[in-house]
């Protein structure tokens, strides 16, 4: 357990009942007021700090579950409350004060934020369920290992060795969203630990529990060790989506999931996501799918089309005035640029130009996504005396690059476009160097 801190020291052993399973307002008396790590009498309009009541209906932070958050009202003031934590069995509120100011001893008004402590309600009653579900696709060896329930969404880690199948995702949605629709009563009742495990309910592993616990149960689908807020029913939770499921640790999974506002805040979103799409593909939304597919396999043709055209460029006179021969040291040596050509039409087209010309040496260039690559070609007969790899090594270092290959055929590249044409001319002089 962490360890209590020093404005907390003399109160070690004491404790705020919560009030909060009940009622969302409670009056209560001011017991503490901290600012800046320490105790103090007065807690101004500006001040942040930590206000500790006789009572509370916050919920803190625990077992997963976010803690309230809300407003404290006295007679001269009124504070934010940002976040609920505990310490020891001390209700903590972390609060802002907005307006006048607060003194030990006197009588507040404590009220939680209604929207949100419904929204974490229903995020956490939807927790059970999906645990529930998830043993009865996956299996009885799925265990809780963690989790998080806040106002926004809910996260819940398991033990599962598998990554889930979509059809097993669908089928513990539907599960749980058919519990929902069944609007199945929630109970809770407070009895001895021993009680409740022999009634079968589910508790969290290495959770620590005291002698008395609480047991929710959701008719026969759900029965869990629980010390949280929950809904009085299922079908308050509207509706549930999962919207990621991820592993996070061997053996562990992560699963993410929204309810009630936020889930149907969810499929307007995909709903106005697909009506955007259908309208630039011009069809209805139920055949954007098909739509997109068959733009897709025309774009993958027009592609293949561009390629060949660019190859068949290369190969043609359009670019035979950008292609140089010289014999040096009496070997055949030609440089081309093959203008944006990507790196597999260019490898075709120098074995080409290696056939064309019997024996010699080709280096072809090209400026492809911003880049130069260089590919030399050396025939068969060569290659005891000149390296494609080596000679395509030296030509790289001009455009910023490095590469090498075979002897016979090897690709390079860097990122100095504005190098191409000295890159190609090198050609000459490194087969001029390595002959003597």
């Amino acid at each position: 357990s962490t360890q209590t801190p020093e404005a907390y020291r003399d109160m070690e052993g004491a404790s705020t009942a919560f009030t909060g399973y009940a009622s969302l307002e409670e009056q209560a008396e001011v017991k503490v007021l901290v600012k800046d790590g320490k105790q103090t009498n007065n807690m101004a309009k500006g001040d942040r700090g930590e206000i500790i009541l006789s009572k509370s209906p916050f919920y803190a932070e625990s077992g997963g579950q976010a803690g309230d958050k809300g407003t404290i009202t006295g007679e001269s003031g009124m504070a934010r409350v940002l976040e609920t934590k505990k310490v020891g069995n001390l209700i903590v509120h972390h609060v802002e004060a907005l307006d006048g100011e607060f003194k030990p001893g006197e009588t507040v008004v404590a009220k939680v934020n209604a929207a949100e402590r419904a929204a974490t309600v229903r995020n956490h009653s939807a927790t059970h369920l999906l645990q529930a579900a998830l043993r009865h696709v996956l299996g009885e060896h799925v265990k809780q290992s963690g989790s998080l329930v806040s106002a926004d969404r809910l996260r819940f880690d398991f033990s599962h060795y598998t990554a889930t199948t979509p059809e097993e995702l669908l089928e513990v949605e539907e599960i749980v969203n058919r519990q929902i629709r069944e609007d199945l009563p929630i109970a809770t009742t407070e009895m001895d630990i021993e009680h409740a495990m022999d009634s079968g309910a589910t508790a969290l592993f290495g959770e620590k529990y005291g002698s008395s616990v609480r047991v929710v149960r959701m008719a026969d689908f759900s029965k869990e060790l629980c010390g949280g807020t929950h809904a009085s029913s299922t079908g308050q939770i509207g509706v549930f989506k999962i919207t990621s499921e991820t592993g996070v640790a061997a053996g562990t999974r992560r699963m993410e999931a929204i309810t009630g506002e936020k889930a149907f805040e969810y499929f307007i979103s995909l709903e106005r996501t697909l009506k955007e799409v259908a309208g630039q593909v011009k069809c209805r939304p139920d055949e954007s799918p098909e739509r997109v597919q068959k733009l897709i396999d025309k774009s993958k043709e027009l592609e293949r089309t561009i390629k060949k055209l660019q190859a068949e460029k290369a190969r043609g006179t359009g670019v035979e005035s950008e292609t140089q021969e010289r014999t040096v040291s009496g070997v055949k040596v030609q440089s081309r640029n093959c203008g944006e050509l990507d790196g597999a039409a260019v490898r075709t087209l120098v074995d080409e130009m290696k056939v064309k010309i019997g024996s010699g040496v080709i280096m072809a260039g090209t400026v492809h996504d911003g880049k130069v690559s260089l590919t030399v070609g050396v025939t068969k007969d060569l290659t005891k005396r000149l390296s494609a790899g080596q000679i395509v090594k030296e030509a790289a270092a001009i455009v910023g690059g490095g590469g090498g290959g075979r002897p016979d055929m090897a690709q390079a590249g860097g990122p100095d476009t504005d190098k191409l044409d000295q890159a190609l001319e090198s050609v000459f002089t490194i087969v001029e160097k390595t002959l003597g």
